[in-house]
């Protein structure tokens, strides 16, 4: 993958190869170029905003991209509206969604089971087992 660093050095290379990507560490994700092979290399990048072309990001961005989700509704198949996506937090096996209800806040983990659909605008729609929304055998909690 290519990126672009915004904005750009004077001088030197205009782009950057990614050579290694360490997912789930504890800050984000560690990422390795080609071509920066030191300490002062790299702390030129600091600060800098990282450009790729969309055609390159993973299938599953949509799902982790915290700037597009937060402030979303969230739908679920049976339950209907769960309340607006507030907070996602990361954690190393998977990210988990907290959504603000009007009674409580409901986590949901962002795993293929409970997520059904990610529009780039508009509701989130997931659907997840009646214990992540306080019910029991059809009644509220």
């Amino acid at each position: 993958m290519t990126v672009i660093p915004v904005p750009p050095a004077l001088t030197g290379p205009r782009s950057l190869e990614v050579t290694k990507v360490v997912s789930d560490t504890r800050h984000g994700s560690l990422v390795s170029f080609a071509d920066i092979d030191s300490l002062g290399d790299a702390k030129n990048l600091v600060g800098k905003t990282l450009l790729v072309r969309q055609a390159d990001l993973p299938q599953d961005f949509a799902l982790h991209d915290v700037n597009s989700l937060l402030g979303r509704e969230v739908i679920d198949a049976h339950f209907g509206l769960l309340g607006t996506l507030s907070e996602v937090l990361f954690t190393p096996a998977h990210d988990v969604w907290v959504v603000k209800g009007t009674k409580k806040d409901i986590l949901i983990p962002v795993v293929g089971a409970y997520i059904r659909e990610v529009p780039s605008a508009g509701a989130l729609y997931v659907e997840v087992p009646a214990g992540f929304v306080g019910e029991k055998n059809g009644e509220d909690a």
